[in-house]
């Protein structure tokens, strides 16, 4: 079996109890490769040093597992589309919060919006977005830059988003159009077996493209009492799942998680989202806190400029990127507020023998 591509970089995401994935999400992953005669079972709980029935539905499973579980199944996987076929699994066995949530909903699109604004109980290594363009549903997903997964991890995601899509509705579903962020693979027939003739590879972003008046399609067997319910847990699960102490706390792991993770900035509307909380609500309750959101990001963003700022192998633009700035000036002028130095004159001064700049106080 040819190797396939495996970043190597580590990423830090915080505290263990708001990274990795769901026990249903793993478990999912291990049953469909178990089911589908990718691997046995007895390969890998040999493999992981794991126990499966040490684990828990309340479990969140740490990204180091995620990712030997998918290195193992790089080696010695049967077949080189396995990501394809894990994806394509789908068993009452191992639904958790969010698929038993989308599965009341009215509508495919009511189903698809609630993913998208909920994927964080499901795992918090991708993200999601839907979006409307020229008369098509765009689905959009990235998994975190850092990460030791194969192309097969990002293939299961996109056959597990048209197979569920499918399952909820209970009828035939056209895809439009699939355009993937990775080079065209060996095993590409069986994409159009899949998913028909219009995939596309090598693109900037990937995404999946169905008729918009798909979104009004009804899902089979809602029921709205049902969905109350489990919008209502999920609520309370995302609220345990960032909860380690003070609002300030809470606030500080989602950004950290989402800055060294996605590289990016978390808006408020995020934060909410991940807290279960109104905007109104988070601003109170850090206001009594005697902090306020654009704070607690200025603050992480500077503990993780620092870090950057040592690994000389990151180049300023990237650096920037990685922090959440537009442009290398913007960046600069946060750094000469925070260190009364540019991006450059502080990494000179990195160099200097005995330099303690990681513990210049911030001057805002």
């Amino acid at each position: 079996m040819s190797s396939r591509n495996i970043t190597s970089a580590s990423s830090k995401a915080g505290s263990p109890k708001a990274q990795g994935i769901s026990y249903h999400a793993f478990l999912g992953t291990l049953a469909a490769a178990v089911d589908k005669a990718v691997v046995t079972e007895g390969e890998l709980e040999g493999s992981l040093g794991l126990d499966l029935h040490s684990l828990s539905p309340s479990d969140r499973v740490p990204v180091e597992l995620v990712q030997q579980l998918w290195e193992r199944l790089e080696e010695v996987a049967t077949t080189s589309d396995y990501g394809l076929i894990i994806g394509q699994y789908i068993s009452p066995d191992t639904k958790g919060l969010l698929a038993s949530w989308v599965s009341q909903c009215k509508s495919l699109g009511e189903a698809l919006r609630v993913f998208v604004q909920n994927s964080v109980l499901m795992s918090q290594l991708e993200r999601y977005s839907l979006k409307e363009r020229d008369g098509f549903a765009i689905m959009q997903f990235e998994v975190a830059p850092g990460l030791r997964l194969p192309i097969a991890y990002r293939e299961r995601i996109l056959a597990a988003q048209v197979s569920w899509a499918k399952h909820l509705v209970q009828r035939p579903l056209r895809v439009e159009q699939i355009r993937c962020d990775w080079p065209r693979p060996r095993h590409w027939r069986a994409y159009d077996k899949l998913f028909g003739p219009g995939v596309m590879f090598d693109c900037e972003s990937t995404e999946i493209a169905i008729e918009v008046a798909a979104l009004d399609l009804p899902v089979s067997g809602s029921n709205d009492f049902l969905k109350s319910l489990l919008s209502e847990t999920a609520r309370e699960a995302k609220q345990r799942l960032f909860q380690t102490g003070s609002i300030r706390e809470q606030v500080s792991l989602i950004v950290r998680h989402r800055l060294r993770v996605f590289q990016a900035c978390p808006t408020v509307e995020e934060a909410c989202k991940s807290l279960g909380m109104t905007r109104q609500t988070l601003y109170r309750k850090l206001l009594a806190d005697e902090t306020s959101y654009s704070a607690l990001l200025d603050a992480e963003r500077r503990e993780f400029a620092v870090e950057l700022a040592r690994n000389l192998a990151v180049d300023n633009a990237a650096l920037a990127e990685s922090l959440g700035f537009t442009d290398t000036s913007s960046c600069s002028k946060a750094f000469k507020r925070w260190f009364g130095l540019t991006v450059w004159q502080y990494r000179q001064r990195l160099k200097m023998p005995g330099s303690e700049l990681a513990n210049v106080p911030s001057r805002s």
